[in-house]
């Protein structure tokens, strides 16, 4: 009777212990995915933006006005970035 119980002890802790490994697992899994996901997405808006930065920087018709220390850009180019991303701006030359 004790080694049945004994044998049953073990095998529910055995259980246990699969269960609890799998759910980190799982957890691990998750966060790893979303870990990716998010490198994808700045990989896409950093193309994103060098493609932008590119075509502001080969128009012709790319002007800036100054108002104070910022640039204000009439180019006709923008660049929207979802929130919680910083990228620098497209830089400007003041006027001469």
């Amino acid at each position: 009777m004790e080694f049945e119980k004994l044998q049953q002890f073990l095998k529910d802790e055995e259980a246990a212990r699969i269960t609890a490994l799998r759910e980190e697992e799982e957890q691990k899994s998750q966060m790893m995915k979303e870990k990716i996901e998010k490198i994808e997405n700045l990989i896409l808006l950093f193309q994103s933006y060098k493609d932008v930065k590119k075509r502001c920087h080969s128009a012709t018709t790319v002007s800036c006005t100054w108002n104070g220390d910022e640039p204000i850009r009439r180019s006709g180019c923008s660049f929207l970035m979802p929130s919680g991303y910083i990228l620098p701006s497209i830089p400007c030359s003041p006027p001469s």
